[in-house]
């Protein structure tokens, strides 16, 4: 048995961002609060983004029946290849901003990575963010890591994938794998 002190920490910290511009509308989750996946923790205001994707569908229609009908002319020498082209190529760039509207209504909710807490939120109704803002800091509080440093004699003792136990502070005893040894010491 090999006897050190440590520190704990959660498995994974993220700081959350958003991928749009917008409003802060509503918060879905209190400092501190446990968040399954896929938990709203804000949601941006919509704006017209609907109705920008309402548009894209629409282009895309319309250069899809473009498409068609040059095709057709096409077979019938009335259109030229390069004509039917452009076309291929509105048609294509009218999918792209669908695509385009599509994540951005995707943007609107920023979720929980992953099931944890939310640790801290820089951000309530009514701020104003742009893309790349921070809105908060999400931790995995399910698992963690105890990380401490051992001696150069009792480190060759240590292997990877070796069961490992932890006491915390709470008095609680945690059973774990060792999942790293530094190869400096």
């Amino acid at each position: 048995t090999i006897t050190v002190n440590g520190k704990t920490a959660p498995a994974r910290i993220v700081n959350l961002a958003v991928e749009t511009d917008g409003r802060i509308e509503f918060i879905g989750a209190d400092r501190g609060a446990n968040v399954a996946r896929g938990g709203v923790i804000v949601r941006l205001d919509m704006r017209d983004r609907e109705a920008r994707l309402a548009q894209a569908e629409a282009t895309v229609k319309q250069r899809e029946v473009e498409y068609e009908g040059r095709l057709k002319l096409k077979s019938e020498s009335y259109v030229s290849e390069a004509q039917l082209q452009e076309a291929v190529a509105l048609l294509e760039a009218a999918r792209t901003e669908l695509k385009r509207a599509d994540l951005d209504l995707g943007y609107m909710n920023i979720r929980a990575p992953f099931d944890g807490a939310l640790q801290a939120r820089e951000v309530e109704v009514g701020d104003f963010l742009k893309r790349g803002d921070a809105v908060a800091t999400f931790v995995d509080n399910r698992t963690i890591i105890v990380s401490a440093n051992l001696s150069e004699f009792d480190a060759r003792y240590v292997d990877v994938g070796e069961s490992a136990q932890a006491r915390l502070a709470t008095g609680e005893t945690v059973n774990g794998r060792i999942r790293y040894v530094a190869p400096v010491a």
